[in-house]
């Protein structure tokens, strides 16, 4: 009769050590990215930004990653490099003018650290990224601003993209 319980709590035990197949999914995050223009408030007679939905088509550059096809956005979700300190994506916007529609192509370069942070036997580890840095062009983007440097799974928003109104 004991050698039948030592077997029941061995068992039980091993059944306890499965693996969780969610973990995994629950640790996927990417950087947040919010796009704006500037708007004139006559109100306070001052221009001011407003969160702005355009159609937006972005891909990492050097990949084959499309990861928004012409989707009418105002926010975005941007994966980094986990083995490259910089993640360059191509950020294409189009607006239409009279019958016309004009596709505007810019480069955004985000210059971030990676650093692994272990989780659990099961999990293992996520990457972490902080933002040090961003360049781009200037087609249609105005300027791009680091809100929050740190991303990671309490990130709500990283970085605003202001469009300028050419």
């Amino acid at each position: 009769m004991r050698r039948g319980w030592i077997y029941i709590l061995l068992l039980v035990s091993l059944m306890s050590c499965s693996s969780d197949d969610n973990c995994m999914q629950d640790l996927k995050f990417s950087m947040k990215a919010e796009i704006y223009r500037m708007v004139f408030d006559t109100s306070i007679e001052q221009f001011v930004p407003e969160k702005y939905s355009i159609p937006v088509s972005l891909c990492g550059l050097g990949c084959d990653s499309l990861l928004y096809d012409l989707t009418l956005t105002s926010t975005l979700n941007i994966p980094l490099q986990k083995l490259d300190t910089i993640s360059s994506f191509v950020f294409a916007t189009t607006i239409q003018i009279d019958t016309n529609y004009v596709t505007t192509i810019d480069t955004i370069d985000f210059y971030h650290t990676n650093e692994q942070e272990f989780i659990s036997l099961e999990c293992g580890c996520i990457m972490t990224n902080s933002l040090v840095g961003v360049a781009q062009t200037t087609h249609r983007i105005d300027s791009v601003v680091i809100v929050s440097p740190e991303v990671n799974l309490q990130s709500s928003n990283n970085i605003k993209i202001y469009l300028s109104q050419r």
